[in-house]
């Protein structure tokens, strides 16, 4: 073979496999972005899962919040949603209103834990597990 075919079988041959150079990086991790089941800080440490619900009434939101091992529900809430609020020197927090829709006629922003009712105000509930926060606009089954 003269020089001219052997340098056109080498061209094809790049040509047709591609001549790609791959690293090799033993310390690389696959990380499928479908949506990742841990989150971390910058200090690398592992963030809670927190699904929010926020039920107005007439419509409901939903999203998932990551959030630092002993956050307060007040927190995090102050990091996913606009909130108007009303501090009490005793109680705490109260929110009033949640994205613009502010409580009144006899409805009131409760709060629920896992289904439940919380038993605390949002500036006094630590967030120490993954768990469903759910906020509805409601009359309270108090009054």
């Amino acid at each position: 073979m003269n020089k001219i075919t052997v340098v056109l079988l080498i061209s094809l041959f790049l040509v047709s496999f591609g001549c790609v150079t791959t690293k090799y990086s033993p310390t690389a991790t696959f990380v499928p972005s479908a949506s990742p089941s841990i989150q971390t800080n910058k200090s690398n440490e592992e963030l809670i899962n927190v699904s929010l619900i926020i039920d107005y009434g007439n419509s409901t939101e939903s999203k998932t919040i990551f959030v630092e091992n002993g956050t307060t529900v007040y927190d995090a809430m102050r990091k996913a949603v606009n909130l108007s609020v009303k501090t009490h020197p005793t109680y705490g927090v109260f929110v009033e209103g949640i994205n613009g829709v502010m409580q009144g006629n006899g409805k009131y922003w409760q709060y629920y834990i896992d289904g439940k009712l919380a038993p605390v105000g949002v500036s006094n509930y630590i967030i120490n597990r993954s768990l469903i926060l759910e906020w509805k606009l409601e009359v309270p089954k108090w009054t």
